[in-house]
């Protein structure tokens, strides 16, 4: 697997080679398809004792950018795909991580400069900025991707949980690339949960998990518990999450179903749940009730009575598999709107 080196920085150059060896042993992982294909470095930055790299393999269409961890040579966890369309954030060892291309930034937007920086506010007061490296990529010199949005990315860090704020793109000339709010304003009229709110970048952020490599490309292989809305079975969202974590990163971002696939039903009781087991928590969170701090009671959102009100609710469902590490829960979501 080829590997090339678009952050073009003191740390990606350094670990340059300790990655792409790491991708090439894992390989024949499911979750890396094709030993000749090409991996793009878009960011990378020191982490604890060992690297975080933003990187996404090379294809046709949409870019799917991941962030991986190495320790000591080796990729221990890594994100299993984002979301081009959104603005993606993990919760890591009790830091909490933007990261992406600058593509991201410009999608929808139409054209113009290059994205030169971006900045980050974290919901903690915490503002975190890094520059676009965009150098030329040899093995893709004049696609024209790269000529309208550039080959950088970027990894921004603050302590703690948190999440994203705001975010926003700049030109060389330090004028603003771009507005997430007028784009999320000018999709297909969908109303999403948190529109005009302060915490609107919620339906456009997207919360990533770092799986283990041990583990992590299993999730998806595994869905017991299935969800239906009048006898048809519908898509869900599936999480394995720490207990260090909390709950809210579940329902806080736009991994609630995006909305344009939300359920809209007159009762709950049109919402069925099979493949339950002893244990298992069916809970019920009134997404419009969440203002946005600090949660230090979830009953205040929580409740495992399903609603009779009208609104919008993620419906979540831990399910106490045997099959994961005691240290982990697996969540199936799916948003529901009571009209």
């Amino acid at each position: 697997m080829l590997v090339q080196d678009c952050a073009n920085n003191e740390t990606s150059q350094k670990y340059l080679f300790d990655f792409a060896n790491a991708l090439n042993r894992e390989a024949e992982d499911c979750h890396y398809a094709d030993k000749k294909n090409v991996f793009l470095i878009n960011s990378a930055v020191p982490f604890e004792d060992g690297v975080l790299f933003s990187a996404y393999e090379l294809g046709d269409g949409e870019r799917y950018c991941s962030l991986y961890y190495i320790e000591n040579g080796d990729i221990t966890y890594h994100t299993l795909m984002s979301d081009c369309w959104s603005f993606n954030y993990t919760v890591f060892r009790n830091h909490t991580i933007a990261f992406g291309l600058s593509s991201e930034g410009t999608y929808g937007f139409g054209e113009g400069s290059l994205p030169d920086s971006v900045t980050v506010w974290f919901a903690d007061g915490t503002t975190a900025s890094q520059r676009f490296s965009n150098i030329p990529s040899k093995i893709v010199e004049g696609c024209e991707y790269f000529r309208q949005f550039g080959s950088g990315g970027y990894i921004l860090v603050a302590d703690g949980q948190t999440w994203i704020r705001d975010i926003k793109f700049y030109d060389k000339n330090g004028r603003e690339r771009d507005d997430w709010r007028t784009y999320l304003k000018e999709t297909d009229g969908e109303v999403y949960a948190w529109r005009d709110r302060a915490h609107e970048i919620w339906n456009y952020s997207i919360f990533n998990v770092m799986y283990g490599n041990d583990y992590g490309h299993e999730v998806n292989a595994v869905a017991p518990v299935r969800i239906y809305e009048n006898g048809e079975e519908l898509e869900t969202e599936d999480f394995l999450l720490g207990n260090d974590i909390g709950l809210e990163y579940v329902w806080r971002n736009r991994n609630c179903y995006f909305y344009r696939g939300i359920s809209k039903v007159h009762m709950a009781s049109e919402i069925e749940i099979k493949g339950l087991r002893d244990g298992d928590d069916v809970l019920w969170v009134a997404l419009d009730r969440d203002d946005g701090s600090t949660i230090q009671d979830y009953a205040t959102l929580c409740s495992r009575e399903a609603p009779a009100e009208k609104g919008n609710y993620m419906l979540i469902v831990r399910h106490n598999g045997s099959n994961f590490p005691v240290f982990e829960n697996m969540y199936f979501t799916r948003c529901v709107r009571i009209v």
